[in-house]
């Protein structure tokens, strides 16, 4: 056998074997695509009936990117709504601590969520600044009020982020935002303290 027909063979034992690789990893996909859980339809479900489910331990089974297509259908479906409506969403939301509490795990465990979540932020400060100043001041005393409360004061006895936690998430939904909605962030939380301090409440700490 001449170096030729050697390195043909040796070239074609190579192919065989890549070829056997990928099958193999096609057949691991498949079976954990088949053994997948199936949520509910991103197109038609419901914002509760999304919420439930990525609260569910079903939902940690998913692929990663999956789980990002019902981070983002949850997302869009907030966008939607208008600033009142999203306080009373959260508000009722952080009420509820068995729902909230592995609703907020499973959504720190979404790899690459961060500018997922950061598309609620321009539309909301802007829907905030859209209405009449008496509407943006009721809703700025709630949320000043809000803040003296055991459960924001204490988040992590309701299932929710610490202190700590909850300025990190921010530090990286802030990184995923243009200039101009840094801006309008920075004015919200201007306007908050500006409300708190017209009601002789300390500094959140």
């Amino acid at each position: 056998m001449d170096r030729l027909e050697t390195l043909k063979q040796i070239a074609r034992g190579i192919s065989i074997s890549i070829v056997a690789i990928v099958m193999c990893l096609v057949g691991i996909y498949s079976v954990k695509w088949i053994a997948s859980p199936s949520g509910p339809d991103l197109a038609t479900a419901s914002e509760m009936d999304l919420r439930k489910f990525m609260a569910s331990d079903e939902f940690n089974k998913l692929f990663q990117w999956q789980r990002r297509e019902y981070l983002q259908a949850y997302v869009d479906r907030q966008k939607n709504k208008s600033f009142g409506d999203l306080i009373s969403t959260m508000m009722r939301n952080v009420g509820d601590r068995n729902g909230s509490r592995p609703f907020i795990k499973n959504l720190q465990q979404i790899e690459g969520r961060e500018p997922i979540i950061s598309q609620m932020a321009d539309p909301m400060l802007d829907k905030f600044y859209a209405q009449d100043q008496a509407m943006r001041d009721r809703q700025l005393y709630m949320m000043a009020m809000f803040q003296q409360t055991a459960m924001a004061q204490r988040p992590e006895l309701f299932g929710l982020p610490t202190a700590e936690q909850f300025k990190g998430e921010m530090v990286r939904v802030m990184s995923n935002q243009p200039s101009a909605t840094q801006n309008k962030i920075a004015q919200f939380m201007l306007d908050i303290r500006s409300t708190r301090r017209q009601l002789n409440l300390p500094d959140p700490s």
